[in-house]
């Protein structure tokens, strides 16, 4: 596992100082600061509801108004941001290599002549799977040293941020057999579990990400409409570059040609 250890202090200074100097984010907390407000106003309205996620964190006194409306932000960024930039991605890789668009057109074919809809999703699932691996939505994880444990570096000392690259870690030759390359049958060759501790594009352990099935979800029904109703090309042969901020994502705009099947 990649590793490495910052300041607490200085990084904690440094993110404070990029949220507050955000507008679009500032914007996006103003809203989901007004629909907390109205869940308050109304949460005796929901006692006979199942909780979901925002009832337990207004329920939890250890929340201050401030790191419930954080948590909410937080869930907004991975529920809708990393799943669109890596579906950009996903489709910019269906359309640049023609193996893979083969390949889906073949299980779309087998599909309609009354074939398996399993297998189709699995094929689906693999290259979202893939593009996770290659570009993960959040290249840098950041967690709190808790315990005093000896790591193959050095001794971490306590409170010390450890920040955990699934970047590197995707793309480690120690791992994946031709770590550079775009291979999403090393998905259906082995499951997920098989690369476990080394494959975290949602993170890993208590702090995994919570919206990490509905992310699968959205991606495998948006992949198969797409696929099903367009044929996919890229506009030129330029390689999108990526950069990393809140998510990973594309420097410019990733320019595709959608046409029907029947065109």
């Amino acid at each position: 596992m990649c590793i490495c250890c910052y300041c607490s202090t200085t990084w904690r200074s440094k993110n404070l100082a990029i949220s507050s100097s955000s507008k679009p984010a500032q914007r996006i907390r103003a809203i989901l600061s007004v629909k907390i407000q109205c869940r308050i106003q109304h949460l005796d309205e929901r006692k006979n509801q199942p909780p979901d996620l925002l009832d337990i964190f207004l329920k939890n006194e250890n929340f201050s108004s401030v790191e419930i409306l954080d948590q909410v932000c937080m869930l907004y960024l991975a529920g809708h941001e990393t799943t669109a930039s890596t579906l950009t991605m996903s489709l910019y890789l269906v359309a640049s290599i023609p193996s893979i668009q083969n390949d889906l057109h073949t299980a779309l074919s087998s599909f309609s002549l009354g074939g398996c809809d399993r297998e189709l999703n699995k094929l689906i699932l693999s290259i979202f799977s893939e593009t996770f691996r290659l570009t993960p939505p959040i290249p840098l994880l950041i967690r709190e040293h808790a315990e005093i444990k000896q790591t193959s570096i050095n001794r971490c000392p306590l409170k010390t941020l450890v920040a955990v690259s699934p970047w590197i870690m995707h793309r480690h030759s120690k791992y994946w057999v031709e770590p550079m390359n775009f291979i999403a049958d090393r998905f259906l060759v082995n499951t997920i579990k098989t690369y476990k501790d080394i494959y975290i594009p949602f993170g890993i352990g208590p702090r995994i990400c919570p919206r990490a099935s509905l992310a699968k979800k959205e991606a495998l029904e948006l992949l198969k409409y797409i696929v099903s109703n367009f044929k996919l090309k890229t506009v030129n042969a330029d390689i999108p570059q990526l950069v990393g901020g809140l998510s990973l994502r594309p420097k410019k705009n990733i320019k595709l040609i959608f046409s029907h099947h029947k065109s």
